[in-house]
C-alpha cells in the first residue's frame, strides 16, 4: 500500500485537485480560493494550467488586500497630540479600495487581469484565446491596482510638497510686494515735496511783479470812486457850505491830478519765470533791419541753459518763418520749447506770441503772415521789426537726459583722444618727419590753376619732400580741395605719409593717411578730393581769416 500526498487548500481546508502556491505568502490554495476558477467549473483544466504557466507573478486574494495597520500603544501614559498631514488625513478618511466587478463584453467572464502592454483590463479568455493580447505582459488586476494607487499617492505627496514650496514663495512675494509699495509711496511723497517746492519758488519769483501789476490795474477804479464821491458831495452842498469846502475840494482835485498823471507802461518780464523742474527761456532780441527789402546777417546764435549753441534762421516770404538747429547733433534727439514773440510798438494786447516744439530733424515754422504785420503796424517807422526768440529744454528730465548723453559722448571722445595721443601721436612724432604749412584762400579764381608748394621737408636719408595744394577759390562752385605729397629730390622709395587739415577744434581735424611708391621725381601722390567744397565752406573753423592750415609728415619705408 502506497500513500499519495494530496495538497490541502489553506482557505477552504479541503483537498484540491488543482492547486497553486502564492509567490508572496507561499501558501497553497485551490483555484477557487486563489481567485482564478469560478464555482460552476466553467474553465477547463487545460486553460487553467495554461493561464497559470503564463503568469510570472501569482498572488493570492488575501495578499492583494491592503494590510491592516498594527496598533502600537504609546510608551508613555500621556496623550500625544499628533496632527496628521492633509494627505494622511485624506487616506485615513478614504473608503477601502475595492475593484468594481465587471464582466468582459466579449466573453462574459470576470475581468480580473490587467494587460501592462495595452494598459487595459481583460479577462482570462481575452489573454488565452484572443490574438490582441498574445505575448503581452499580464498581471492580476488587484495587484496592478494596488501598485498604481501607491504610485499615485506618492506623486500626490510630491505635488503637495511643491505646493508647500510655492506657498512659502507666495509669502515672500507678498513681503516683496509690500516693500515695493512702500518704496513707491516714499518716492511719490518726495516727488510731491519737490513739486511743492518748485511751485513755491515760482510763486516767490512772481509775487512782487503780480502785486505791482495788480495795484497798477486797480488804481483807476479807486481814483474813479474818489472822484464820484466828490461829485456827490458837491451836489448835496448848499451855497454857504459849498464856498466853505471849495478850497479843500480844489486841493483834493489837484492831488488826484498829480497821482493820475500818465507815467507810461513798461512791460514786466515773464519769459524768465521758471524753476528747477521747468527751466526758464533763454531770450534774445533780434532786430530785422530793412524789413521791406532783404535782411541779412543770418543765422544768429542763441545759447540755452545747457550751454548748447543754437543757430537761429528767420526767413521772409509770404509769411515770416523761423528755424533753429543745434551745433551739437545730439541735442536734436531731445524735445525743446521755442518761444517767438513779436511785441507791438504801441499796444501790448496786439503782441504776437507763439510756441513751438523742436524735436528731431530741423523744420521751418510759420510765425505770422507779412500782410498781418503790415496791417497791424508791427513794422516801425524806420522799417525795422523787433523779434524776441527764446529756447529751453522741455523740462528738467529732458535736460538731465541730454546732459548725461553729452557726458557719455565727451567721455568716449576724451578716451579716444588720449589713446591717439599716447599711441598714434607718439608713433607719428617719433617716426615721421613733420612740417606745418598755411595758404590763403583766393577770393578771385585764377585762369591758370597753379599749385602752391610748401617749403622742403628733409627726411633721414636727405630726401626732399613738399606739399602741393591746388588753388581753391571761394567763387568756384565745382572745385574740391586737392592736396598731394611730392618727392622733390632723392632716391626712389616707398613712403608712408599723412596729411592733416587743421580746425580750431582739434577734434574736428581732417586726417588722411596712406602709403605709396615714389619712383618719379616731382610726381604728386595724394587726394584729388581731400575735402568737399561744401563741407569746408560750411565750417569757418577750417579757414579762420581765410587761411587753410596743414600738417603733413613722411616716413620712408626702405627695404
Amino acid at each position: 500500500m502506497s500513500l499519495t500526498v494530496v495538497p490541502v487548500c489553506y482557505g477552504c481546508k479541503k483537498s484540491a485537485d488543482l492547486s497553486l502556491s502564492c509567490t508572496d505568502c507561499l501558501r497553497i490554495y485551490c483555484a477557487s480560493c486563489f481567485g482564478l476558477q469560478q464555482s460552476n467549473e466553467e474553465q477547463s483544466v487545460q486553460s487553467f494550467l495554461a493561464l497559470v504557466s503564463l503568469l510570472s507573478v501569482r498572488v493570492c486574494s488575501r495578499c492583494t488586500k491592503p494590510d491592516e495597520p498594527e496598533l502600537i500603544e504609546p510608551e508613555s501614559s500621556e496623550p500625544v497630540d499628533i496632527k496628521p498631514s492633509p494627505s494622511e488625513l485624506a487616506l485615513a478618511l478614504a473608503p477601502p479600495a475595492k475593484v468594481k466587478e465587471e464582466r468582459c463584453w466579449s466573453h462574459g467572464k470576470e475581468m480580473n487581469l490587467f494587460c501592462l502592454t495595452c494598459s487595459m483590463i481583460i479577462c482570462g479568455d481575452c489573454f488565452l484565446n484572443g490574438a490582441v493580447h498574445m505575448r503581452h505582459q499580464i498581471d492580476f488586476l488587484e495587484t496592478v491596482f494596488r501598485e498604481k494607487r501607491v504610485e499615485t499617492r506618492s506623486r500626490l505627496n510630491r505635488l503637495e510638497e511643491k505646493v508647500g514650496v510655492l506657498q512659502r514663495e507666495a509669502s515672500h512675494c507678498e513681503t516683496n510686494l509690500a516693500l515695493i509699495q512702500s518704496a513707491e509711496k516714499a518716492v511719490l511723497a518726495e516727488i510731491d515735496a519737490i513739486c511743492e517746492e518748485a511751485k513755491m519758488s515760482v510763486a516767490r519769483m512772481t509775487i512782487t511783479r503780480k502785486r505791482k501789476l495788480e495795484a497798477r490795474a486797480g488804481f483807476p477804479s479807486k481814483k474813479k470812486k474818489l472822484t464820484a464821491a466828490l461829485h456827490n458831495m458837491i451836489d448835496q452842498m448848499g451855497p454857504t457850505e459849498f464856498f466853505q469846502q471849495l478850497p479843500g475840494v480844489y486841493k483834493q482835485c489837484d492831488e488826484l491830478m498829480v497821482e493820475c498823471a500818465p507815467k507810461g507802461f513798461h512791460t514786466l518780464k515773464f519769459e524768465d519765470v521758471g524753476c528747477d523742474l521747468v527751466p526758464p527761456y533763454e531770450m534774445q532780441k533780434f532786430t530785422l533791419t530793412n524789413f521791406d527789402g532783404t535782411f541779412a546777417g543770418w543765422p544768429q546764435h542763441l545759447n540755452t541753459s545747457c550751454d548748447t549753441m543754437w543757430n537761429v534762421f528767420l526767413r521772409k516770404k509770404e509769411s515770416l518763418f523761423v528755424k533753429v538747429t543745434p551745433d551739437e547733433p545730439e541735442a536734436s534727439k531731445y524735445p525743446y520749447k521755442l518761444l517767438v514773440q513779436i511785441p507791438h510798438p504801441l499796444d501790448i494786447r496786439k503782441s504776437i506770441m507763439k510756441t513751438f516744439t523742436v524735436h528731431g530733424a530741423a523744420r521751418e515754422d510759420e510765425i505770422v503772415s507779412i500782410e498781418q504785420l503790415k496791417a497791424e503796424k508791427f513794422i516801425r517807422d524806420n522799417n525795422e521789426l523787433l523779434v524776441k526768440i527764446g529756447l529751453r529744454p522741455l523740462n528738467a528730465i529732458t535736460e538731465n537726459r541730454f546732459l548725461k548723453s553729452r557726458y557719455k559722448t565727451l567721455t568716449t571722445t576724451i578716451a579716444e583722444l588720449e589713446k591717439q595721443v599716447t599711441v598714434s601721436g607718439k608713433d607719428i612724432h617719433c617716426k615721421f618727419c613733420i612740417m606745418y604749412f598755411s595758404i590763403c584762400l583766393q577770393k578771385v579764381p585764377k585762369k591758370t590753376p597753379e599749385p602752391t608748394h610748401s617749403p622742403e621737408l628733409f627726411d633721414q636719408m636727405e630726401r626732399q619732400w613738399c606739399l602741393r595744394v591746388y588753388p581753391f577759390a571761394l567763387t568756384l562752385q565745382e572745385t574740391n580741395l586737392k592736396v598731394f605729397l611730392v618727392l622733390r629730390k632723392g632716391t626712389r622709395t616707398k613712403c608712408r605719409y599723412f596729411i592733416e587739415l587743421l580746425h580750431d577744434d582739434p577734434a574736428k581735424n581732417v586726417l588722411q593717411c596712406t602709403e605709396s611708391t615714389f619712383d618719379t621725381i616731382d610726381a604728386g601722390y595724394g587726394w584729388h578730393t581731400f575735402m568737399e567744397r561744401k563741407r569746408l565752406l560750411a565750417d569757418p573753423g577750417f579757414y579762420p581769416n581765410s587761411v587753410l592750415r596743414f600738417r603733413f609728415g613722411v616716413q620712408p619705408i626702405d627695404s
